[in-house]
């Protein structure tokens, strides 16, 4: 069976098979959201412990497979991205269910400099002094972004931002997204959204707006993968966001991954099941 034909009800079919099998007593499942996600976190666990597997069709599947597989088997945890939950101060619904420390784990990989500095080396001539100020340019070209998703979510507007590209929305020299084209331009793709003013929708997540929120909880990974593969492009051609998120896969590391609080709590859940996810 092809990888894209296989349902969320067989590859949960295929796990209870597999937990069952001698072979995974002891095994840790870690269950998580897409195959991006596999080719990252399958560096970060003990393979020799752990099988990473993905349950296709998102967090709502994930959970929903984490939630009838926990019935049968105790050594399983899952991990989503954190999206907007820590912002509305949400917590998981079952407690080997994790959540990423920001937005998504893309946001985890570009906050660390030994990611992102090389990147820009590689693929720019900015000035290594410059690297931080950029990053920064480039998070804040996608904020306005970041909101109007979080509106479309807290009302459920079902605006389509599915495959949303930003090439034609990005200006390169001045780092800008101009919001009410961008509006314009969600509209235009999603003809289900509830509401189709531009003055409206942009008053709307403007007022989402607050200088105490953090920016990597507000913004969406993938938006910042598009908008540095576009500013990468500037001097090599044909750099995509799938290119830009390999080489950030391929940089971050273990000692990176040890940082973070997801690494603490999934750390303390190995403790009190006795059982070992990471490399000693």
């Amino acid at each position: 069976m092809k990888r894209e034909d296989i349902t969320p009800q067989t590859k949960k079919n295929e796990l209870r098979l597999d937990i069952a099998h001698p072979k995974s007593k002891g095994k840790v499942f870690v269950l998580l959201e897409g195959e991006s996600d596999v080719k990252l976190y399958r560096k970060l666990f003990n393979n020799d412990t752990c099988k990473i597997e993905t349950i296709p069709g998102g967090k709502i599947f994930l959970e929903k497979g984490l939630e009838i597989l926990n019935d049968i088997y105790k050594l399983i945890i899952g991990i989503r991205d954190a999206d907007f939950l820590h912002l509305q101060g949400e917590k998981p619904q079952f407690s080997n269910l994790f959540l990423t420390d920001y937005h998504d784990y893309e946001l985890i990989m570009a906050l660390e400099s030994q990611c992102h500095c090389p990147i820009f080396f590689e693929h720019t001539t900015i000035a290594s002094n410059d690297h931080n100020s950029t990053f920064d340019k480039l998070l804040n070209s996608i904020r306005f972004l970041g909101y109007f998703r979080w509106y479309n979510e807290i009302e459920n507007l079902e605006f389509n931002f599915r495959g949303l590209g930003l090439n034609d929305l990005f200006d390169k020299r001045t780092f800008v997204i101009d919001d009410k084209t961008l509006i314009q331009k969600v509209i235009t793709r999603s003809p289900d959204a509830k509401i189709k003013d531009v003055e409206q929708i942009f008053d709307s997540t403007q007022q989402l707006y607050n200088s105490n929120h953090d920016l990597f909880q507000v913004c969406n990974g993938h938006d910042f993968m598009k908008v540095m593969a576009i500013l990468c492009s500037s001097s090599h051609k044909g750099i995509s966001e799938k290119d830009i998120s390999s080489q950030f896969r391929i940089a971050y590391n273990q000692d990176m991954f040890k940082k973070t609080q997801l690494f603490k709590d999934t750390s303390d859940w190995a403790s009190q099941n006795n059982c070992t996810l990471y490399h000693q």
